[in-house]
C-alpha cells in the first residue's frame, strides 16, 4: 500500500507540521520560522553597505563564499546541536542567496531554474560582466528594461549597485543595475577655515589635515569633544531600522518576536559603543536617543529599557571584565581601598572627565 502524502494548503507552520504528521510541533516550528526570518531581515539592517551580502557591485565570488561558509556553519551547528546558531546562520545565508535572484539579471537572461554554481565552489562563474563594463542606462525611479542590449545578447551575468544617497551611475565608466553605493565619508572637512586648532602636525614631511570630525570604529569623534554628530548618526540609522520593525508588526508578529528584532537590529545600532560616549552626552542628545526607544515601544507593545539603563548595565559589565583581566591596560585604574569593599575614586577637575567611562564605572561599582 502506497503511503499517503499530505499536501499543506495553504502553506503555514500548522499545515506543514500536520503534513509532517506532527501537529503538536506547530508552535515550535512557527518560532523557528520567526527566528530564521528575523535573522534574514537582520542582514539588511547590519550589512546594508556590504556588497557581498547582497550580490551587489559584481561581487559574485565573495557572495558565493558567504553562502558556502553559511551552509557549512549550519551543518556544523546541527551536528553540535547548537540549533539557535544554526537557525541564525540559515537566515543570513538565505538572505544572500535570495538577493542573487533579485539583484542580478539572472531572470532577465531567460533562466527559470536555480543556479547550482552558487552552492558549488568547484564550478566557476561563467560569462560575468566586468566591474568596468557598462551594463545599463541611467534611471531615476523606474529602472525597468534599462539593461544594455549587448549585455542581453552576450548573455553576461551582472548585478546592481546600491546607495541610500544617489541614483546616478558610479564614476569611472561603471554602470549600475540599480542605485550606486556610496560609503559615508570617513571624516568631514572643517567649513570654518578661520577656526585654528594650533600648529599643523607634519608626518613624513606632509601636513596632517585638520578635520572637524572623524569616524573611527563606527563612532564619530568631534574636535570640540561633543557627541552631537555621533548621536545624530546613530539616531538616523536607528530610525531606518524602525521601518522594518513596523513592517513586522503589520505582519501580525507577537511582542516576543518584535522585542527580539528590536534588540538585535535597532538597539544594537542605537547603543553601539555606548559606554564610551553616553556619559558625556548632552541632555538634548539623550532625549533624541530616548525618542527612538519610545517609538519602538509603540510598535513592540511592551516596555523597553532606556538608553541610560543600558549604559549603566554595560558600564558595570565592562568594568567588571577589566578588573578580572590583569593584562588589560585599564586594569590598574580600578584600585580598591584598603578595606577592599570599594574602589578608589580619582580626582576629576572637569565635568567632562567626571562623566567619562573610568570615573563613571567606579561610581557605579561603588554604588552596588
Amino acid at each position: 500500500m502506497l503511503p499517503v502524502v499530505l499536501q499543506p494548503n495553504p502553506l503555514t507552520a500548522a499545515s506543514l507540521a500536520q503534513a509532517c504528521l506532527s501537529p503538536a510541533s506547530a508552535s515550535t516550528l512557527r518560532f523557528s520560522i520567526y527566528d530564521i526570518s528575523i535573522r534574514n531581515a537582520w542582514v539588511d539592517g547590519r550589512r546594508v553597505f556590504s556588497a557581498e551580502y547582497h550580490f551587489d557591485d559584481e561581487s559574485f565570488e565573495k557572495a558565493r563564499r558567504l553562502i558556502t561558509q553559511g551552509v557549512s556553519d549550519v551543518k556544523t551547528s546541527l551536528k553540535q546541536k547548537n540549533y539557535m546558531y544554526a537557525r541564525q546562520r540559515l537566515g543570513e545565508t538565505m538572505h544572500t542567496l535570495q538577493d542573487f535572484y533579485s539583484h542580478s539579471n539572472w531572470i532577465e537572461l531567460g533562466n527559470r531554474s536555480p543556479y547550482s554554481t552558487l552552492i558549488t565552489p568547484s564550478q566557476p562563474f561563467e560569462n560575468l560582466a566586468d566591474v568596468s563594463t557598462p551594463t545599463c542606462r541611467s534611471c531615476d525611479i523606474d529602472c525597468t528594461n534599462n539593461i544594455l542590449e549587448p549585455i542581453i545578447t552576450q548573455k553576461k551575468l551582472t548585478s546592481g549597485y546600491f546607495s541610500l544617497t544617489s541614483s546616478k551611475k558610479p564614476a569611472g565608466g561603471r554602470t549600475p543595475g540599480g542605485l550606486v553605493q556610496k560609503e559615508p565619508p570617513l571624516y568631514q572637512r572643517k567649513e570654518d577655515e578661520g577656526d585654528d586648532c594650533g600648529l599643523p602636525l607634519h608626518v613624513g614631511g606632509s601636513a596632517v589635515e585638520v578635520v572637524s570630525s572623524y569616524r573611527y570604529l563606527g563612532v564619530h569623534l568631534s574636535n570640540n569633544l561633543t557627541w552631537s554628530n555621533n548621536t545624530s548618526s546613530l539616531v538616523r540609522k536607528a530610525h531606518q531600522q524602525l521601518y522594518f520593525l513596523r513592517g513586522l508588526r503589520r505582519a501580525g508578529l507577537g511582542s516576543p518576536v518584535l522585542t527580539s528584532f528590536y534588540r538585535c537590529v535597532v538597539e544594537s545600532v542605537l547603543c553601539s559603543s555606548i559606554s564610551a560616549w553616553h556619559g558625556s552626552c548632552s541632555a538634548a542628545d539623550r532625549k533624541a536617543l530616548q525618542r527612538v526607544v519610545k517609538a519602538a515601544q509603540r510598535s513592540v507593545g511592551v516596555s523597553l529599557p532606556t538608553t541610560t539603563d543600558i549604559y549603566t548595565s554595560r558600564c558595570r559589565k565592562r568594568a567588571t571584565c577589566i578588573m578580572k583581566d590583569p593584562t588589560h591596560p585599564a586594569h590598574s585604574l580600578f584600585v580598591p581601598v584598603p578595606s577592599g569593599r570599594r574602589l578608589r575614586s580619582g580626582k576629576c577637575k572637569t565635568s567632562r572627565l567626571r562623566s567619562s567611562f573610568i570615573p563613571e564605572a567606579v561610581r557605579l561599582l561603588n554604588a552596588t
